[in-house]
């Protein structure tokens, strides 16, 4: 940091990189912001090939999965950002992101 000069240049550059760590290690709430449009989108496929695929925790259930990738699906479909609000607080309170992960990667209760 102490190379940057002037204004011309606001933050450094490993700021973009954390920030997108930051966001991909929470990636089921991230995806609830209204910003994240891209993540959203393909949370939708990648959370229920990862279900499959036997890479989630462990009690998730495919329920879960399915009522989250629908969620994403209304909020990609909000008419208003009223709308858009109310879906992603239902979304915040659902098991697979409420119960979140515990240290030893597994599903709270």
């Amino acid at each position: 940091m102490r190379g940057v000069q002037g204004d011309h240049r606001a933050h450094w550059p490993g700021d973009a990189i954390v920030s997108t760590m930051l966001s991909l290690s929470d990636d089921l709430c991230s995806c609830l912001e209204k910003g994240m449009k891209t993540l959203r989108t393909e949370m939708r496929e990648a959370l229920v090939t990862y279900w499959f695929a036997g890479r989630t925790p462990e009690r998730t259930t495919f329920q879960q999965v399915a009522t989250f990738v629908n969620g994403l699906k209304e909020l990609q479909d909000a008419s208003d950002m009223e709308e858009y609000c109310e879906v992603a607080d239902r979304m915040s309170r659902l098991a697979i992101i409420s119960g979140g992960l515990d240290r030893n990667n597994e599903v709270g209760h």
